[in-house]
């Protein structure tokens, strides 16, 4: 049953339900990048520690430090596939891996500008996907079902629309009222659409139900804007909310669940000023990174109302990495996160590593 089909908003906390009591460990794998290859960027992961990523390549010595390409790579555990850039297209961006091997992402001109979304097949053959006329669009999320989700970009006007591709054919998707612009974020196995949008700048998210019905999920109590990035087949969805300073917090973004109707909000962890989340998976643990006082950055992982730190479910073996960062989680439950080794050298740069769950 896809809770979501009807639409009930509480405007409470709710204790979120999930894995409470057993905390997995992980163990880290450090994927290695192409040869050649300056630094990685955005990326994806599905079950079995499949990842699709994107690799900048180095700026020319003595020219300004700006990579002056990227490419995107499949990584399958023991060997990298180059996936097909488009002729005109000059960096790339992963949004999203699915269990069939497909993977949706955009390409970007010299500029760094988007020019519309595009589909990988497992072979690493590229599919563009057809942009509106004169608009700059990005590709999002897919469901394995040839629907694929995002957004298009009117330079003219500077709004940006929500989109969806089906069977190639794209079509734009109204933004609920009174939002004067919006995009697509993310689309579950059942047809529901999650994005956000804005009016006079206060964010809110969306959700659109697979009979084309759409709804505001507003804020959580207390926030100023609130911007969820993932949904799962359940209808639950994670994200982040910014809330004003008050009753002895600093303002700064909370980590929060909308689930059934109503938000549940993670708060702060001891020190930090900034939680997010940024993926979640079928049973709904979801992964994101919080931001310390000071600068550092830490990854987190949610299950239940618990948010915690990966770095303190290391395996004893995997304890000297520290985890910067989660970008993405599968549904069997590996991660994707950025991690550094202070063995590698040079110990300040940071890897793309897979945080893989143990028994």
């Amino acid at each position: 049953m896809i809770r979501i089909t009807c639409f009930v908003l509480i405007g409470l906390s709710v204790l979120a339900p999930g894995a409470l009591g057993q905390s997995t460990s992980y163990a880290v794998e450090r994927i290695p990048l192409p040869a050649g290859a300056w630094t990685f960027g955005s990326g994806a992961i599905t079950d079995g520690g499949r990842v699709a990523f994107e690799a900048f390549w180095p700026p020319p010595v003595g020219g300004p430090q700006v990579s002056p390409e990227s490419i995107a790579f499949l990584w399958d555990g023991s060997a990298l596939l180059q996936l097909e850039r488009p002729p005109g297209a000059v960096y790339v961006s992963v949004q999203e891996l699915g269990s069939g091997g497909r993977v949706v992402g955009g390409l970007r001109n010299a500029n760094y500008e988007f020019i519309t979304g595009c589909t990988w097949l497992r072979d690493g053959t590229a599919r563009v996907l057809r942009p509106l006329t004169g608009q700059r669009c990005l590709a999002s999320d897919g469901n394995g079902t040839d629907r694929i989700v995002g957004s298009a970009y009117d330079p003219v006007l500077q709004l940006s629309r929500p989109v969806q591709w089906q069977n190639g054919i794209l079509a734009p998707l109204p933004t609920p009222a009174p939002l004067m612009q919006g995009w697509c974020h993310a689309i579950n196995e059942a047809g529901s659409i999650l994005g956000a949008g804005h009016s006079t700048g206060d964010v809110q998210p969306w959700l659109r139900s697979p009979l084309g019905t759409s709804m505001l999920l507003g804020l959580p109590p207390g926030a100023l804007t609130c911007e969820l990035q993932d949904l799962n087949a359940a209808g639950d969805a994670v994200g982040a909310a910014y809330f004003p300073a008050g009753g002895g917090s600093p303002a700064g973004q909370h980590a929060v669940r909308w689930q059934q109707g109503a938000y549940f909000d993670f708060g702060y962890l001891p020190n930090t000023y900034t939680t997010n989340l940024f993926a979640l998976n079928r049973v709904g643990t979801a992964v994101g990174t919080a931001g310390y006082f000071g600068g550092a950055q830490r990854g987190l992982i949610a299950e239940g109302p618990q948010l915690s730190l990966l770095q303190d479910r290391l395996d004893p073996a995997s304890a000297h990495w520290s985890i910067l960062g989660a970008m993405d989680i599968a549904n069997d439950g590996w991660i994707l996160a950025e991690g550094v080794d202070p063995a590698i050298p040079p110990a300040f740069v940071s890897d793309l590593v897979i945080l893989r769950p143990l028994p």
